[in-house]
């Protein structure tokens, strides 16, 4: 879904989105694609971009390991968060939802792809959109005339 709205600075010119439903997991630890991605094409190199990720239905197996998320302009990263299901035990550990604002400036008219990446601390499984809440994830942006 895209909306353009043409006017005055400071306000939404763009809305994309991007989704995801079916259920992903990795143990690896290196940062792995979740398939969380939006490409925008940003109208004037001055626009900021507010990037707002919901990566929702995630767990891990085993306490001990945390899941960590990475988003990406690109092939660069942009914001890291994450250490979500990190509690010391040994079983299964729901904890539901990551969600992050960013606020960019790509300086670019050219498109511009997002993406969510996700990595296990310990090499333990780690998942996100878990089937069993029928979970939909979300990566969302909006170009911010400047």
């Amino acid at each position: 879904m895209s909306v353009t709205i043409s006017g005055n600075s400071n306000i939404v010119l763009q809305v994309v989105q991007g989704t995801i439903s079916g259920q992903g997991s990795t143990t690896s630890t290196s940062y792995t694609d979740t398939g969380l991605t939006v490409s925008i094409t940003p109208t004037s190199s001055s626009s900021k971009v507010l990037v707002l990720v919901n990566l929702n239905g995630c767990l891990t197996l085993n306490g001990s390991t945390a899941m960590l998320v990475d988003l990406l302009r690109g092939s660069t990263s942009v914001c890291k968060f994450g250490e979500a299901g990190l509690n010391g035990g040994t079983n299964r550990n729901d904890f539901g939802d990551f969600a992050v604002s960013f606020l960019d400036s790509p300086a670019t008219t050219s498109s511009t792809t997002y993406k969510v990446q996700a990595k296990s601390s310990g090499g333990g499984q780690v998942y996100w959109c878990n089937q069993t809440n029928n979970s939909i994830s979300t990566i969302t942006v909006l170009e911010i005339a400047a």
